[in-house]
């Protein structure tokens, strides 16, 4: 029990507030519908955030980010191992393409592709639309009651093919 001290120095129980639990207690996250895949996101131990996809060597080594997909998910898109896609949200905001890279790596229902890429500023003579930009497609976000931090793993996304438009894409050949 939480005490609180009085005017005059006596000490009496607090004021008690919502009642927090000792232990977390766990939210089981929604499921994507059928059709949809949660997308995580993540860092490259080549590439410091966004900010070095520009460099000469480092743009030898890693051009392009490329997208997670499990096999039986790629298989019933019809979507092979290189192939290039566009990632798409609900409210139709897109980016891509970049190479899918079909692994069973990545749960089904999820998509994985690493933060940092599909710049559009030309400025960026290497960088520029090279690869998929997970902050495109982010628009939903979920806020921790206790902690007010906040969750951005909660986008669903859909994966389209991208046909031609992409071909050659180095990720997925690695």
């Amino acid at each position: 029990m939480a005490y609180a001290v009085a005017q005059g120095g006596a000490v009496q129980p607090a004021a008690r507030g919502p009642r927090l639990r000792a232990a977390p207690h766990h939210t089981t996250p929604p499921l994507p519908e059928r059709g949809w895949f949660r997308l995580l996101y993540g860092r490259s131990p080549l590439h410091t955030f966004g900010r070095t996809q520009n460099n000469e060597i480092l743009f030898d080594i890693a051009p392009s980010n490329c997208v997670w997909v499990n096999p039986r998910c790629a298989e019933a898109l019809g979507i092979r191992h290189g192939d290039p896609v566009f990632i798409e949200n609900a409210q139709g905001d897109q980016t891509g393409p970049l190479p899918a890279r079909v692994t069973d790596r990545i749960a089904e229902r999820s998509v994985y592709m690493v933060h940092g890429f599909g710049h559009r500023a030309s400025g960026l003579r290497l960088a520029c639309c090279s690869g998929g930009s997970d902050s495109d497609v982010i628009h939903d976000y979920a806020i921790d009651p206790v902690t007010g931090s906040t969750g951005m793993r909660v986008q669903f996304v859909k994966l389209r093919p991208a046909g031609a438009a992409g071909a050659g894409m180095p990720c997925a050949t690695r």
